[in-house]
């Protein structure tokens, strides 16, 4: 009995390994801003929000993560005023993405 526990256990830990790497990583594009703001709520709320979304993507400092053909499941905002080094200034997942 133990053995196959251990091969569910293993194989369930291989599929959410292989569910992870599915996902991919891309600079966001303006199209991406609705599906954004869906699962943003300070987006939804506050123009601010938009407007730094809008900046960021069109300065390409804003990238998604979302399965292959999905729209976005989270993001972040990258920012360089740390000696022009990459700081990531926000991350935001959607609440259902989160694990």
């Amino acid at each position: 009995m133990c053995g196959t526990w251990e091969s569910l256990w293993i194989g369930y830990r291989r599929s959410r390994y292989i569910a992870m790497f599915a996902m991919t990583i891309r600079k966001a594009k303006t199209a991406d801003l609705p599906a954004i703001a869906v699962f943003d709520s300070a987006a939804l709320n506050l123009k601010e929000r938009i407007d730094a979304l809008k900046s960021a993507i069109v300065q390409g400092r804003c990238w998604v993560y979302a399965d292959a053909g999905q729209p976005p499941r989270g993001y972040a905002i990258l920012q360089h005023d740390f000696f022009d080094y990459p700081f990531i200034k926000l991350v935001y997942v959607r609440v259902s993405a989160a694990g």
